[in-house]
């Protein structure tokens, strides 16, 4: 073929293209379009709606566009459900039949059209009417009839299109509890009703910097995260029924003198929103309620009465003591036989008295944790008689010096309870009962917290090692990530298990500084030897092993001190190579 004739045959492959386009494309959307146009029942958008009916039998919904949104002003004058209302006009602007019913129906009775189930009328701003009537549900239960405005025409729109018209008040309201943001509120104030342990209370809190604490019956620390919990529900929570809007006899529903309330201060508002909580309604599953602001009565999921405070303990800070282990650079333990105290010296810990020693800065930190993670099982009476507390000669006392602070965080541990259930414990927040079981946690000797390594080292910089017993010698050699020995290939996390146990290996007792008989150990004639190597086979460190009788010691071969360890460590080495294998 010629290139002239290629060029035809391409030009006249490009005009059907285009005519295509044109003819086909363009003209198939113009027309879906067109054809969409003719089924809506309104040539109206749902910006252009400035006002919306819904009239039924039993009265009219009003809604009314203003300068803060959508207004409801029938039945009721009331702030609307933006969401809800928006889906309504939605649904009203793009409307469409299904089918052509009748073109001019005479009898309106069989459609259910002579009165309709529900007329939706809308205005817009040049006063223009858009309405339509829907009546019976079609005999297929596909749609249901209706009729736009005056028309004469008979049309079927479909079964969503439906739903989403057919709004009841209660739809469109706007349901919210509380409106707020609970990291706005600055003050809280709930009121407990009383009960056999303590009178009706008003328990006010503030919000500082994202912490809540108590500031009335008396000053304590506050659980923050109840706190935020409560605030939440409240936030999400939606009135389940609007019960009376003008109610005229307030102690049918408990809110004559209401025993339970939530007043919140937010922003710079002071003027609080208040909630009453009134009697429950457990056949309906929910709780009267009542906002000041607006005086009506309302009904709300029975789990706001659930959860809301039964006393000043349910907003108290369950934990002992609050710090950041970071924040602490110094402690102190007092018991009866001796009084420990650790200094943070940079990143480690270090015993300053009785003696000094480096301390195990992982025990150190398991240490404070336990502390702030103890917690009152329940609060005491501050009122009550606490000389059976025991902190006159407390089994423990811990005090904890944040960074440039001169008083510390002190935990006394006391006594147990008669019922030997708790243990008594004083901290500035006053007395509670915890766990028993925590005293073993806090009450730290300074032997326990020293640091008790006896020849740490890095595992992963170990090459070869060997194992000497007087009958016979095991050596283990690292090729690449993988560990031999007799050209045997071993498996290599138990290597490293062995390794690890080694660099973490401590003295169980306190150690023998110099040693001038070794036989009183068994090391003048070792029970093993362990010699680690790097990858230039410098020595990194040798363990002696030495028995006597039912006591194990060990010493470096750098080093004359001997130290009593595990007795049952010796019979975790490896006593063939086999032992190490799969």
């Amino acid at each position: 073929m010629s290139f002239k004739k290629t060029l035809i045959f391409l030009g006249i492959l490009l005009a059907l293209g285009g005519y295509y386009y044109v003819v086909e494309v363009k003209m198939a959307a113009k027309k879906q379009a067109a054809e969409t146009a003719d089924k809506r029942l309104f040539a109206i958008q749902k910006d252009e709606i400035a006002t919306l009916t819904l009239k039924r039998a039993d009265g009219e919904i009003t809604l009314k566009k203003g300068e803060k949104g959508w207004q409801m002003e029938q039945p009721v004058s009331a702030v609307t459900d933006g969401a809800e209302v928006d889906r309504l006009l939605t649904a009203f602007a793009d409307a469409q039949r299904d089918k052509i019913i009748a073109e001019n129906a005479e009898k309106l009775d069989e459609f259910g059209l002579n009165a309709p189930s529900l007329t939706i009328a809308a205005t817009n701003a040049a006063n223009a009417s858009f309405s339509v009537s829907l009546g019976k549900e079609t005999p297929t239960a596909s749609g249901f009839y209706a009729k736009v405005g005056d028309k004469p025409q008979i049309v079927s729109i479909d079964n969503l299109t439906q739903a989403n018209l057919n709004k009841t008040a209660f739809d469109l309201r706007d349901k919210t509890v509380l409106a707020f943001d609970p990291a706005q509120v600055k003050k809280a104030a709930f009121t407990l009703p009383a009960t056999e342990a303590a009178p009706a209370m008003t328990v006010e809190l503030t919000q500082d910097n994202s912490t809540w604490s108590i500031a009335a019956p008396q000053s304590l620390r506050a659980d923050t995260e109840k706190v935020n919990a409560i605030l939440s529900q409240m936030k999400s929570t939606k009135i389940k029924e609007f019960v009376s809007e003008t109610p005229t006899n307030l102690a049918e529903y408990g809110l004559d003198a209401p025993q339970k309330s939530l007043a919140l201060t937010i922003g710079d508002d002071p003027a609080p929103q208040t909630l009453l909580i009134g009697k429950r309604n457990d056949e309906k599953g929910g709780v009267y309620a009542q906002h000041t602001a607006t005086g009506n009565v309302f009904l709300l999921p029975s789990t706001v009465d659930d959860e809301f405070p039964k006393a000043l303990s349910d907003l108290r800070d369950k934990a002992l003591v609050r710090f950041e282990n970071n924040d602490i650079q110094k402690i102190e333990i007092k018991t009866l036989a001796e009084t420990v105290t650790l200094q943070r010296e940079s990143d480690a810990w270090k015993i300053v008295a009785p003696a000094e020693f480096p301390a195990n800065a992982d025990r150190v930190n398991v240490l404070l944790n336990d502390a702030k993670n103890a917690k009152a099982t329940e609060f005491v009476d501050a009122a009550a008689n606490q000389l059976s507390f025991g902190f006159d000669r407390p089994n423990v006392m811990l005090s904890f010096w944040k960074n440039g602070e001169e008083n510390p965080i002190q935990l006394i541990v006391g006594n147990p309870n008669v019922e030997n259930t708790g243990l008594y414990v004083k901290t500035g927040d006053g007395v509670s009962l915890t766990d028993p079981t925590i005293l073993s946690q806090l009450k730290q000797s300074a032997f326990a917290l020293r640091d008790k390594a006896i020849a740490p080292f890095k595992a992963d910089d170990v090459a070869s090692f060997e194992i000497v017993y007087p009958e016979s010698t095991l050596a283990f050699e690292k090729h690449g990530d993988t560990w031999k020995t007799d050209d045997k290939t071993l498996q290599g996390f138990k290597v490293n298990n062995l390794l690890y146990d080694l660099a973490a290996l401590e003295f169980a007792e306190e150690p023998v500084a110099s040693a001038s008989d070794l036989s009183q150990y068994g090391l003048n004639a070792p029970a093993a030897t362990v010699t680690l190597r790097n990858a230039k086979k410098e020595e990194l460190v040798t363990f002696l092993f030495g028995q006597q009788g039912e006591k194990l010691f060990v010493k470096t071969a750098k080093s004359d001190a001997v130290y009593p360890i595990n007795a049952a460590f010796l019979d975790e080495l490896p006593k063939q190579g086999a032992d190490l294998a799969g």
